[in-house]
């Protein structure tokens, strides 16, 4: 075989070089850190400053983030010193944490941590706080969060006395105001009240739009057969977020439904043909779940239901009606959890003999 010239041989290794394809640059791997927490806020709970926030769940990649091995608590007194200039106040492990549950995609949970600020001269002055999550497998701390404000101030002690009772549709809650601030100053100096709820374990949710100054709250969102807790606080601040007392003794209320539905009214009767046609006024209640309709003679003591179940209609018609007999109609109506009210006033009506 004949050697090949030098042409030949560049003309080969360039058609290999381009049969492997050409590299593209060399990058740095990806460092993997978690991502910042969600929903930062801070707020004063009696003595308490009050953290809450959302952890992540996936790293800066998307990628799951299998376990946090810390929360790292930053503090200032200028908003423009974090992360520069910021003392870390706490390093929270996550079994430190008091979880509260909370409807987050991907498992995320809210969580809630509290400190008593130190220091003679902690009142009155700005607080400003962040938050950075520590990855537990590589110890690798996530981007600060956005910074939260709150100021440290005088709150009164909590409402008191607080009681519950249940209505048709509503919950009732009445309490005492606080005597004292928590210093043991008097009078408690606060702008209105917040009224929370808990239902079933979870975290307590605000029911009001903002402080009010009344001693009563109504709840009229709640479903009968389910658990509530309430707790009331004072605020001293009429704006997001809240400088409150800690909170009143707890409620706890699981409303049954014991109330009937109102009693039908205008009931009237007629002969028609072979029946004896009934009508009444429809209820309005949300779960009336329909009519027992009753029947004597005339002159007898007791009413005999015709219904064996609830007819849905304000409506019914008496087939069995004997001609010439005249009878006495009325009607009660039923909820579905089987409530009854008091049967209606009573009318009667005779069928009419047939046409010989």
């Amino acid at each position: 075989m004949r050697p090949l010239t030098r042409a030949a041989a560049a003309a080969l290794l360039g058609l290999l070089a381009a049969a492997c394809g050409r590299k593209g640059s060399i990058h740095p791997p990806l460092v993997l850190v978690p991502q910042p927490v969600e929903n930062f806020r801070a707020s004063q709970r009696g003595d308490r400053i009050v953290l809450e926030w959302v952890n992540p769940t996936a790293s800066i990649d998307g990628s799951p983030l299998v376990e946090i091995g810390g929360i790292e608590i930053w503090a200032s007194d200028r908003a423009e010193a974090i992360p520069a200039g910021a003392v870390l106040l706490k390093d929270l492990g996550a079994a430190e944490l008091a979880t509260l549950p909370a409807g987050g995609a991907g498992g995320a949970r809210t969580l809630l941590y509290s400190f008593v600020p130190q220091g003679k001269d902690r009142f009155g002055k700005p607080l400003f706080l962040a938050l950075r999550v520590r990855d537990a497998r590589k110890n690798r701390l996530s981007e600060f969060s956005p910074a939260a404000t709150v100021s440290y101030v005088l709150v009164p002690n909590p409402p008191v006395d607080l009681r519950v009772a249940v209505a048709e549709n509503r919950v009732e809650l009445h309490w005492a105001a606080p005597a004292a601030n928590v210093d043991g100053s008097v009078p408690a100096a606060f702008k209105g009240y917040n009224v929370y709820r808990a239902d079933s374990g979870g975290p307590p949710v605000r029911l009001n739009g903002k402080p009010f100054p009344e001693r009563a709250f109504d709840d009229t969102d709640f479903t009968f057969g389910k658990t509530y807790t309430y707790v009331v606080r004072a605020s001293v601040t009429g704006e997001e977020p809240y400088a409150e007392s800690a909170d009143s003794p707890v409620a706890v209320v699981t409303p049954m439904d014991v109330f009937p539905p109102a009693v039908p009214g205008g009931l009237t009767a007629a002969s028609g043909g072979s029946v004896i046609m009934l009508l009444w006024e429809a209820g309005r209640e949300p779960d009336l779940a329909g009519y027992r309709v009753w029947r004597r003679v005339a002159g007898k003591s007791s009413f005999e239901p015709l219904t064996a179940r609830p007819v849905a209609e304000n409506t019914y018609s008496d087939g069995a009606a004997a001609p010439g007999v005249r009878y006495e109609y009325a009607v009660s109506a039923v909820d579905k959890a089987g409530n009854e009210s008091a049967r209606s006033a009573a009318v009667s009506e005779i069928l009419k003999e047939p046409r010989p």
